[in-house]
């Protein structure tokens, strides 16, 4: 529905109908939708997925509490209130969770080779601008993470890439200058520059 001020960043309230209650009172579940969100003034919240990119819609309310939810009402029958808590239980739950990253690390351990899984990692990607050095952006960002890992995080917390093109741009240069200088003889200095 919102988020939960009471528990925390990333909670939400959960609304769990009974059906045999809603449909024994002759309502229906879509009463108990349109009445939350007739109360609640909401916009909507769920994942739009696109591709291979997702898209979360939150409506912020105007509930403020499980009390206020509790006693929304639903419909008035025979002169008596039906209220959601009549027909539904509401709880404090966690948001969806919408995306999870592994990594798996081939260690030495006790001198022998052994594959370390770790379930819930935090990933990040640097991009580096078009026309930037990459030699020298590489060079700024390990020194960037060896001062971040010795002075800002905890000690048992660090940075630790796991892919690094360092060796890749540097295997390029070299190969670069390598094919250049069997296309450059001395005697081209003379006609300026390599035939």
């Amino acid at each position: 529905m919102k988020r939960c001020r009471e528990a925390g960043p990333g909670s939400r309230w959960l609304l769990r109908p009974a059906p045999a209650k809603i449909h024994s009172l002759g309502i229906s579940e879509l009463d108990v939708y349109n009445a939350v969100s007739k109360s609640n003034i909401n916009i909507g919240g769920d994942v739009i997925v696109d591709n291979s990119q997702a898209y979360v819609v939150r409506g912020i309310g105007l509930l403020n509490d499980i009390n206020e939810i509790k006693n929304i009402i639903i419909e008035n029958i025979n002169g008596f209130p039906v209220l959601i808590k009549d027909v539904a239980d509401v709880e404090i739950s966690n948001q969806p969770r919408l995306g999870q990253v592994g990594r798996s690390d081939d260690i030495i351990l006790n001198g022998k080779r052994t594959i370390k899984d770790s379930t819930d990692v935090v990933e990040a990607i640097v991009l580096m601008r078009k026309g930037e050095n990459a030699a020298q952006v590489i060079r700024a960002l390990r020194n960037k993470i060896d001062f971040i890992n010795r002075k800002v995080l905890p000690p048992d917390t660090q940075i630790v890439p796991y892919y690094n093109r360092e060796d890749l741009i540097s295997c390029i240069t070299w190969w670069k200058v390598f094919c250049l200088s069997l296309f450059w003889y001395p005697s081209s200095c003379s006609t300026g520059g390599p035939h």
